[in-house]
């Protein structure tokens, strides 16, 4: 997924909350905006009151209620524009997939981060153990030019070795 919509619209809310200091009503479909309450001055969410129906319709009620939104209703809203029943249940198939991916992540941000000191050259090569015999994966990350390669190639160099060492 791509994160550029939600970067660029939350590096707008707090330069009008940091700089301008201008009161402002940002409506956005991006709930990790209202992250920003409590970490900038002066940010403050709000949301549309929605009743949920028994059947999974929903009701927008025209009120403005105190704090962020408890979830999204894409999905009730397409289907009350009509969209195809086999859309709506396939979107929702694929909400909850998109769902259990962001828990997973929210869960890795939570976790304590481990320190990373990236190594001098000198120390790399220091560091180095001597193989008797060499296999066929220690020539191949010999032949690798950590300058000159690119985070692409690294990673398809990588995975190339992965599947050597799987055999």
């Amino acid at each position: 997924a791509t994160y550029d919509g939600i970067a660029v619209a939350t590096a707008v809310a707090e330069y009008i909350a940091k700089e301008i200091k201008a009161r402002t009503l940002f409506a956005t479909h991006y709930h990790e905006l209202t992250r920003l309450e409590g970490k900038v001055e002066g940010v403050v969410n709000y949301h549309m009151e929605v009743k949920e129906n028994s059947d999974g319709s929903v009701e927008f009620l025209y009120t403005l209620k105190r704090g962020a939104s408890s979830k999204s209703f894409g999905v009730a809203v397409a289907k009350m524009a009509g969209l195809p029943t086999k859309v709506v249940k396939r979107a929702r198939q694929i909400l909850a997939l998109l769902e259990g991916e962001r828990e997973r992540e929210l869960s890795e941000e939570f976790k304590p981060k481990k320190t990373y000191e990236k190594p001098s050259v000198e120390k790399v090569k220091t560091q180095t153990p001597k193989v008797e015999g060499e296999s066929e994966i220690v020539k191949l990350l010999k032949e690798i030019d950590i300058a000159k390669t690119t985070p692409l190639e690294a990673l398809i160099k990588l995975a190339h070795l992965k599947e050597l060492i799987k055999g």
